[in-house]
């Protein structure tokens, strides 16, 4: 058994990741609930106690080469944060990316992802390729 880890200061909850919940986990949870109680979403939401602090993580999946590929932040000013972690559980890197990351799946050298435009959601498919950084 491997622990991933690496540092990291916390983020703190702030109102885009309050107002992002709202919008994404509303209409689901106003799905559940009787027509009368439609009118009281706001009400709902404002007796929610959120965290402190975001989740050092979202989500994660493995890559094919046994690397990890974890998604940090969604939230981020339009983009994702994304860690990679190799098969050991070695820290190895860090980026942003705007390409969807729900559900992100790695097969046969193509990353999928569920992407949500407009009303619609669909799988994408993405070609990608590990390159190492060199700063010379």
């Amino acid at each position: 058994m491997k622990i991933l880890q690496r540092d990291f200061e916390p983020v703190e909850i702030g109102d885009r990741e309050k107002l992002y919940f709202e919008q994404n986990q509303g209409e689901r949870f106003m799905a559940t609930m009787p027509a009368q109680a439609k009118s009281l979403n706001e009400k709902i939401f404002s007796l929610i106690k959120y965290p402190k602090y975001k989740p050092a993580y979202e989500q994660f999946t493995l890559m094919e080469n046994g690397w990890i590929f974890v998604v940090v932040d969604s939230v981020r000013d339009g983009n994702t944060v994304v860690d990679i972690f190799d098969k050991d559980g070695e820290y190895l890197a860090q980026f942003e990316t705007d390409i969807a990351t729900d559900w992100p799946f790695f097969n046969n050298g193509k990353a999928y992802a569920v992407a949500t435009e407009g009303d619609y959601r669909f799988i994408k498919r993405y070609n990608y390729r590990i390159q190492e950084y060199n700063s010379n």
